[in-house]
């Protein structure tokens, strides 16, 4: 999915129900890397039940930071691009049409990256984004948008699954 990076940011849709058992399989993959998982609850302005989500996500993800953001609403976004510095990588991992690449239009000030409307029907992604992308924000810092997946399946993240379920190991 991406490598040399130092945080991943696990990206959720507020639009649809919080799926915590996606988001602990992208946990283990992420801290199985060795780099730095975030979990980023976006479009927070359409959320079914945003404390909820919010409370679930950080129970779930236990000393991972938890973001609450919004493409329509400054605040969030504002306090997403101030965790980042000069040179730090960042990929954007998650389902599509959870808001990855409309995150990184909105970070980066600049409609640079296609984004597409998710389905009536299902609430489910276009597939608008097919391959990887690295975008250089204005303070330095990197974000890979990646397409998204439909699933994520764990082969070898045994270190990944003792920092993602650390009551369990």
């Amino acid at each position: 999915m991406a490598a040399n990076v130092d945080r991943v940011w696990i990206v959720h849709g507020l639009d649809i129900e919080l799926n915590a058992r996606r988001i602990e399989r992208y946990l283990a993959v992420a801290w199985e890397s060795g780099a730095q998982p975030e979990i980023v609850l976006a479009k927070a302005d359409v959320a079914i039940d945003l404390e909820s989500a919010r409370g679930v996500a950080t129970e779930l993800a236990f000393g991972v930071p938890v973001w609450v953001v919004s493409t329509v609403d400054p605040t969030g976004c504002d306090e997403l691009a101030a965790s980042l510095g000069p040179g730090a990588t960042v990929a954007l991992l998650g389902p599509s049409g959870v808001g990855k690449s409309s995150l990184i239009n909105r970070l980066a000030g600049n409609q640079l990256l296609e984004v597409g409307a998710v389905r009536e029907w299902d609430g489910k992604g276009r597939h608008t984004t097919t391959r990887r992308e690295l975008v250089l924000l204005d303070g330095g810092a990197l974000l890979l948008d990646t397409p998204g997946m439909r699933e994520l399946q764990l082969w070898d993240v045994e270190t990944g699954l003792s920092a993602a379920f650390p009551e369990i190991d």
